[in-house]
């Protein structure tokens, strides 16, 4: 007997209520035997002498991923077996708070269940308005908030910063704090992002400012990082001590954008960085890019990257690369749809490059009207908090599907957003020997599912009738 499919009804079962406190919703219960799918457990390292991350390329062929390239079809005569989790990860327990939003066995997490962050790339001025003042109000963080918005990767200039050497501007620290605070009163988390292209204004790009952008781009870059990048370090101990206070922070990205130099120097600038923040707030979460060597071997060091950089997903796994935030820029709406299914296949989440000035995918434009991008970008479900390592998740076929180890955490319990749809029809393998159970809350919009016990890998399905 294969994998079958139940329907999530409009009672539950006396059982599943009292498990799940489903009073007003539905339950769906399994009890045969099938096989799992299979899904890498993350993306191989990514090996290279030099940074070369650009963040604002398009992202993606528009195609939606139907799934891992090594998934194996369910058995048509199950052997009750289920596959052995991946091998354990290796970094060393995360430094923040067990209730904050943290990195536990290489993946994103709180209170102890994996949970991906929902984010977006927002600017914290616009660079088109005069005196680049902001473009974004309090009211836009509430709608993000409202559309499942969980973390703002904020975007912040050194030149801003520093328009002049040893001179920092406090007009715009304190803009930095206003949209942290605003994110933060919406319940919205925020990464402290610095951002370069093509170096700074000195050089013809974005990002440093002109005093320290003498030359070429190359000899720009080189003389930044002749001294691991110690220049900056004043401006970002300024930033940590006007903001980085602020109960909306968790995390910062020491430089994105075009990385020119030598890894080694990165993870010096980078580890200097982190104590000049541990030391003014306490421990954050770090984003480095996946090119950087070692970097799985600390705890709470997201990658951030553009899309292109995800390996191949039939590359070997490595768990202690599965902490990933894919920055996804795309300049249409099927774009984004296959690049982020493309990310979060492999387990990765996506922050949406919506910073807010143009494009399909802004918070805001010129004129102050949102893009049209955001049901692309966050018309999915979602997983919110997993019991147990997400191997991937996102569309397959005419449904939506995830992939976790299941391994008893959080007694069993994992609830994923629905974004609005209906009630769908829940197939989870295998089916058994264990049980299982799916109630669902259209009041909280969501899809809660019981899993006992610590049974290995196992896939959910979700399918909704054709309207």
């Amino acid at each position: 007997m294969g994998s079958q499919a139940w329907r999530v009804w409009g009672a539950c079962a006396l059982s599943a209520c009292a498990l799940l406190a489903c009073d007003d919703g539905a339950a769906t219960q399994g009890d045969a035997q099938g096989q799992p799918a299979v899904m890498d457990a993350g993306p191989a390292d990514a090996a290279a002498p030099g940074l070369d991350g650009a963040v604002d390329a398009a992202a993606g062929d528009g195609a939606v991923d139907a799934g891992p390239a090594d998934a194996r079809p369910v058995d048509a005569e199950p052997d009750g077996t289920v596959d052995a989790a991946p091998p354990p990860c290796q970094q060393p327990p995360s430094a923040r708070p067990a209730g904050a939003r943290r990195i536990e066995g290489c993946r994103f997490a709180r209170d102890g269940l994996t949970a991906p962050p929902r984010a977006v790339v927002v600017s914290t001025d616009s660079l088109a308005r005069d005196a680049r003042t902001p473009l974004h109000e309090a009211e836009h963080y509430r709608e993000l908030a409202a559309a499942g918005v969980d973390l703002v990767w904020l975007l912040v200039f050194w030149e801003g910063l520093e328009p002049f050497e040893a001179t920092f501007n406090g007009a715009y620290m304190g803009r930095v704090c206003q949209q942290v605070d605003w994110a933060a009163a919406a319940g919205l988390e925020v990464v402290l992002a610095v951002h370069q292209q093509g170096f700074g204004a000195g050089v013809g790009g974005v990002g440093a400012p002109a005093w320290a952008s003498g030359g070429s781009e190359a000899e720009a870059w080189a003389a930044f990082w002749a001294d691991d990048g110690a220049a900056f370090l004043p401006a970002w101990t300024r930033l940590m001590e006007t903001c980085g206070a602020a109960p909306g922070v968790v995390g910062l990205a020491p430089l994105t954008g075009r990385l020119q130099g030598e890894a080694a120097a990165f993870v010096r600038y980078a580890e200097a960085v982190a104590a000049l923040a541990e030391a003014q707030v306490g421990p954050l979460l770090q984003f480095w890019p996946p090119q950087v060597p070692g970097a799985g071997a600390r705890a709470d060091h997201g990658y951030a990257f553009a899309l292109g950089a995800v390996p191949d997903a039939q590359a070997a796994p490595d768990p202690e690369r599965a902490a990933g935030l894919a920055l996804v820029g795309a300049a249409a709406a099927a774009d984004v749809g296959g690049a982020r299914a493309a990310a979060t296949a492999q387990g990765w989440p996506v922050a949406i490059w919506a910073d807010g000035f143009g494009g399909p995918f802004a918070l805001r434009d010129a004129q102050g009207a949102p893009g049209p991008g955001w049901t692309a970008a966050f018309g999915d479900p979602w997983p919110v908090a997993v019991a147990g390592a997400l191997q991937g998740w996102g569309p397959q076929g005419a449904g939506w599907s995830a992939r976790w180890v299941a391994d008893g955490t959080g007694q069993g319990v994992s609830r994923f957003r629905l974004a609005g749809r209906p009630a769908p029809t829940v197939a989870l393998t295998p089916d058994g020997p264990f049980e299982w159970v799916a109630g669902h809350d259209p009041v909280a919009d969501t899809l809660t599912v019981f899993v006992e016990g610590a049974v290995g890998e196992v896939s959910l399905t979700l399918t909704w009738e054709a309207e």
